[in-house]
């Protein structure tokens, strides 16, 4: 810590004016390749093709690669959401089970299509949704009857993968569609695997603090062998319910597209992501390392499952 944080006496986290650890140092990252976003900022105006343009298309392959999936960009995490709700016909009469610590645009989706969320508790130790208490909740609902169990939207909360495994498998025996929100575990793996590749369909967000961020709102489905049959219709419902031509609306849909600029920006990320991740990993290292032996104070640190990788 610089002496001259140290001397200034209203910088007392966090009540001070300012956080002396920013949680992510965007600007320290711009700067490391501003000269590329640059060039990538000014291709973009040259080419003229500023919503959908070349640049999202590679970013779409890029991240199929990188994810063992079949990548559709959008316009935000919480649109990617929407279309993944809407893309499964999920609205009023259905319940989706949502983990009681999350963002509000986990429930805020599913209320806006008229479905109904229904709060499961997280665990304690990786803050991600609990099996055990989903199943309570399921059997719950099913018991009621007022509801019909449609899908669960499951969130790798703070870059931890959820267990994958086992909800997987009670989404097949209780036949509920499997949404897995990865908005903050892009480049995190689960038993070696990506974790996009996982649930039915996986979503992200690019919203510039998440791991993988642009420098505004950008968000991408990510389509796996399950729900590859939806591709169509997510790109129909992404703008407008296009149909065949572009004044053809077969359903209704949303102004979901990625623009050009954002995509761009995210390709030459890209370029530095994995070295980031490792970085980052680092970081957290200390962190653990520094807690250790303050369990009987309170300090309990979040786990890394064995089979997890987190970001």
């Amino acid at each position: 810590m610089s002496s001259s944080v140290t001397s200034n006496k209203t910088a007392i986290w966090p009540y001070g004016p300012k956080n002396i650890f920013p949680f992510m140092n965007l600007k320290l990252q711009e700067l490391r390749i501003r000269p590329q976003l640059r060039a990538a900022f000014e291709s973009v105006m040259d080419s003229g093709a500023y919503i959908m343009g070349p640049q999202v298309r590679e970013l779409e392959a890029r991240l199929s690669e990188m994810t063992k999936t079949t990548t559709l960009s959008c316009s935000s995490g919480t649109d990617a959401l929407i279309l993944a709700l809407m893309a499964y016909d999920i609205g009023p009469g259905h319940a989706v089970f949502v983990p009681s610590f999350t963002f509000a645009a986990t429930a805020e989706t599913v209320r806006l299509l008229g479905a109904t969320p229904v709060f499961v508790d997280c665990t304690a130790h990786t803050y991600c949704i609990c099996p055990q208490s989903l199943k309570e909740a399921y059997e719950q609902i099913k018991a009621l009857g007022k509801l019909e169990p449609k899908a669960i939207i499951s969130v790798d909360l703070f870059g931890h993968p959820v267990e994958y495994a086992t909800l997987s498998s009670f989404c097949a025996k209780a036949n509920l569609v499997f949404i897995g929100d990865c908005a903050q575990s892009c480049g995190a793996t689960y038993n070696g695997q990506p974790v996009e590749s996982f649930s039915d369909i996986a979503t992200t967000s690019f919203y510039p603090a998440k791991p993988l961020g642009c420098y505004g709102d950008g968000g991408a489905l990510f389509l796996t062998e399950k729900s590859s049959y939806l591709k169509d219709k997510l790109k129909s419902l992404r703008v407008h319910g296009e149909g065949k031509y572009r004044y053809e609306h077969v359903r209704i849909g949303i102004t979901g597209r990625l623009d050009t600029l954002q995509a761009a920006f995210l390709l030459e990320k890209l370029t530095i992501f994995s070295e980031e991740v490792a970085l980052r990993q680092q970081v957290a290292n200390q962190y653990t390392n520094g807690l250790k032996g303050l369990e009987k104070k309170g300090v309990i640190p979040p786990v890394v499952e064995p089979v997890c990788t987190s970001v």
